[in-house]
């Protein structure tokens, strides 16, 4: 009990002595300071104004002394880069020929050679395609022909797409003299059989691979070439192809003076032929 009083007064003590050297502080005018920092009191603080008006017409003065330097000082003195030189007609085109692409150039140079030189690689290919195909004219050595007309009834018209569906399914190929023909194996080797060309309105005609698929015929026409190799053989083969198509085409078979041919009819000529060859 005692003990808690003498720590009460000891706390009393340190209480009233902090005060009294405050006091006697602040009216000897000495400034408190607080965790090192001086403090200023309240009451004695003051605070700056700003003048705006001021500060606006200071900076007037500056940009009109400015000005009034710009004014006096010589132009030598204010160059700070050497004038630029104005391009010429001589530079400007030495500039627009470095930008030209050298490919241009090179295609300009073909162009003025006229293409005056020959090429011995194409004229070998094209000599090669024309032996070739003067060797493989179904017509070449033509003493005659067998021909079959197939022709829809009731004037329908027969589609390229169609031709090109038939050349798949009975193994035509496109060759010689823009004709389908069919040869002794369907890849297009051995002895060609027969041959088929088209029909328009204007007469036979020849299929443009360009065009096929946008074409329409009136008819197709079979035929194969006397002499024959294997005559009887490519007969016997055009005679049964023309008379699938006829069924698949809902068409007529006739020969070339658009005489009907059945049967009978394809009986007697293999016969005729069979004493030809």
């Amino acid at each position: 009990m005692l003990l808690t009083v003498v720590v009460m007064l000891v706390g009393l003590y340190i209480i009233v002595r902090g005060m009294r050297l405050k006091n006697d502080t602040l009216e000897n005018g000495d400034t408190v300071h607080k965790h090192g920092l001086p403090i200023t009191p309240r009451d004695e603080r003051v605070f700056e104004t700003i003048d705006v008006e001021k500060n606006a017409e200071h900076e007037q003065d500056a940009l009109s002394n400015m000005a009034q330097v710009m004014e006096a000082t010589p132009v030598d003195t204010l160059k700070t880069a050497a004038p630029v030189a104005e391009p010429t007609a001589q530079t400007a085109q030495t500039q627009a020929n470095h930008d030209k692409p050298v490919q241009a150039q090179v295609a300009i140079e073909q162009v003025d050679n006229g293409f005056d030189e020959e090429s011995a690689v194409l004229n070998q290919h094209m000599d090669e395609q024309q032996n070739f195909d003067e060797a493989n004219n179904p017509l070449g050595e033509c003493e005659g022909t067998v021909t079959i007309v197939i022709t829809p009834q009731f004037g329908a018209p027969i589609s390229g797409r169609k031709v090109l569906e038939i050349s798949r399914n009975y193994g035509l190929r496109h060759g010689v003299m823009n004709m389908f023909h069919r040869h002794e194996l369907e890849d297009g080797r051995g002895d060609r059989w027969f041959s088929m060309m088209a029909e328009n309105i204007e007469g036979p005609t020849a299929f443009d691979l360009n065009t096929l698929a946008d074409d329409h015929f009136t008819g197709l026409i079979l035929f194969l070439v006397l002499p024959h190799k294997q005559l009887l053989r490519g007969y016997d083969s055009m005679v049964s192809t023309a008379n699938m198509l006829a069924r698949e085409l809902n068409a007529t078979l006739t020969d070339e003076n658009r005489n009907l041919m059945d049967d009978e009819a394809f009986a007697r000529l293999r016969g005729i032929l069979a004493n030809h060859q």
